[in-house]
C-alpha cells in the first residue's frame, strides 16, 4: 500500500488495523522517552508499586484502592457483523458472523461495515475477529489508588480485591496523576 499525504500516526494506525483484520491480534502504541513503542494490546500488564518511605518495602498500588465503582453496559456490544462491498446502486454482502446466544439474550445488535475490494478474500476472518472484539458486555470500573507513573492509558492492570467486587484485567482508559 502506498500512503500519500498522510500523517505518520494515521499510517501506523491503518497498518495496525490491517494486522487486526488478518490475525485478530490488536496492537497499541505509546511514546516512551521519545521513542514509539508498539506492542500487543494484551502484553502491557502493569504491576505498579509505590514506596511510601525509604525505610519501608514497596506496596502494591492495588492495595490502596479507594472510591471503587463498577458498571456494565451493552451499549457498544455487537452480536452480528455484516461486511459488504458496494455503492448506493448495488451492495453485495461478503461475510456475516453472528453469536446466536447473545442475540437470544440481548436482541439483534448489528454492525455493518464496508470492505475494500482488496479485503474480500479475508472477509469471513475479518467478520469473526470483529465479532470476537465487539461481542461482549463491557465492564467499566473506576478506582483511586496511590500513584505510579507506570499507570497510563492503554496499559492493563489486574484488580483482584475482595472489598471492591472489581476483579479481572482492565485496560486503563484514562487516568490522571495528582
Amino acid at each position: 500500500k502506498i500512503y500519500y499525504d498522510k500523517e505518520v500516526s494515521e499510517v501506523i494506525k491503518d497498518i495496525m488495523q490491517e494486522v487486526f483484520n488478518a490475525t485478530g491480534v490488536k496492537y497499541t502504541m505509546e511514546m516512551n522517552s521519545g521513542k514509539l513503542d508498539i506492542y500487543k494490546a494484551t502484553d502491557k500488564v502493569i504491576k505498579a508499586t509505590v514506596k511510601l518511605a525509604e525505610n519501608v518495602a514497596p506496596i502494591d498500588c492495588m492495595d490502596t484502592i479507594s472510591n471503587p465503582t463498577k458498571s456494565r453496559s451493552i451499549e457498544e456490544m455487537k452480536n452480528s457483523i455484516k461486511l459488504f462491498v458496494g455503492n448506493k446502486d448495488k451492495v453485495k454482502v461478503y461475510a456475516e458472523s453472528k453469536d446466536e446466544g447473545l442475540i437470544s439474550k440481548y436482541g439483534l445488535l448489528q454492525e455493518t461495515q464496508s470492505l475494500e475490494e482488496k479485503n474480500i478474500p479475508q472477509a469471513k476472518n475479518i467478520a469473526q475477529n470483529l465479532l470476537k472484539e465487539l461481542g461482549k458486555v463491557s465492564e467499566t470500573a473506576e478506582i483511586t489508588v496511590l500513584g505510579n507513573f507506570e499507570l497510563r492509558a492503554g496499559r492493563i492492570i489486574e484488580v483482584n480485591k475482595l472489598k471492591t467486587e472489581i476483579r479481572g484485567k482492565y485496560r486503563i482508559k484514562s487516568c490522571s496523576h495528582e
